[in-house]
């Protein structure tokens, strides 16, 4: 068996976390082969992080890690699961103790464990949130934003096993335009717009959050505009990267995930995958069929591996 291999970048140095260099020959690959964003295991050092700045609030800190946890806290800790989907997080949290935890999304039809919804692109919804983070209970938040109107498989020219091409989900944004592509539809528009809501409502809570001294984890693609745009810029708290691949920790296929975080212990998720052998497999890329109907694989890998 290969040894666990690493990521080894440096997570203080400038600049976003997406590497457009790191881009697939899309206009040449079939549907089968095809993959979003290609992620290549030794291109991982241009993986490009930064770090928002060390002028942002400091931690509460009497111990080593930066955090100085109230005995309420210790005693019956809660993590808030934002944009929690499937809930996998918080299901393992509570498995390993945080009983507490709870997870929040508009929709918790596919929610395997306690959840909450709130509409986060209401004002009303916003504040509700915000109350739950002023408890004295919450030791933490961890964020996965929608990035369905930021993913470069967009990008994707579609083919078939024959070669013809097929119609693909267009491009929303760019590496220029991050917050959204001038002359897009009115529904195009709208579901970009309800995006920018929540990616605005997630840098005000990164940024409270880590003023009240708590643990922040912030999750998207490697290659997702999200880090490009400006409300991701605009966070105050001085946020490190480490990036790794789903199928080291038990995924079906390679795909590059980065967290960004105020804790030092999320340095050491940072596996990439070992290698194909025979017992090391990845499913395909592209276009699923199933008797349910044709989906794109991507669907497939926004839950975390159980």
């Amino acid at each position: 068996a290969k040894p666990v291999q690493e990521t080894s970048f440096d997570s203080n140095f400038e600049s976003i976390c997406v590497s457009f260099t790191d881009r697939a020959e899309v206009d040449e690959a079939p549907v089968e082969q095809a993959q979003p964003s290609p992620q290549n295991p030794e291109a991982i050092d241009d993986l490009v992080v930064h770090n928002q700045g060390s002028n942002g609030p400091q931690m509460q800190s009497t111990s080593n890690d930066g955090f100085a946890f109230s005995i309420e806290q210790l005693t019956c800790p809660v993590v808030l699961d934002f944009f929690c989907g499937s809930a996998r997080l918080t299901a393992s949290l509570k498995a390993v103790g945080i009983r507490d935890s709870f997870g929040v999304d508009h929709k918790l039809d596919k929610a395997v464990s306690a959840a909450k919804r709130l509409d986060l692109t209401l004002e009303s919804d916003q504040q509700i949130l915000i109350q739950w983070l002023n408890s004295p209970l919450v030791v933490g938040v961890f964020l996965a934003p929608p990035c369905g109107t930021c993913s470069l498989a967009r990008n994707i020219r579609l083919r078939d096993s024959h070669g013809r091409t097929l119609q693909g989900p267009k491009p929303l944004r760019s590496d220029k335009w991050p917050e959204g592509l001038p002359g897009l539809g009115h529904s195009d528009r709208i579901r970009v717009s309800a995006a920018n809501k929540l990616y605005n409502f997630l840098a005000v809570v990164v940024d409270l959050a880590h003023k009240q001294g708590l643990i922040v984890v912030v999750e998207n693609p490697r290659s997702s505009l999200f880090w490009l745009t400006a409300f991701w810029k605009k966070i105050q708290a001085p946020m490190k990267y480490s990036a790794h691949q789903a199928c080291a920790y038990g995924g079906s296929r390679p795909k590059w995930t980065v967290l960004s975080w105020n804790h030092p212990a999320f340095a050491s998720i940072c596996r990439c995958c070992p290698g194909i052998s025979e017992h090391h497999q990845h499913k395909p890329w592209g276009l699923v069929h199933s008797a349910s109907g044709t989906h794109f694989s991507t669907s497939e890998e926004t839950a975390y591996p159980l």
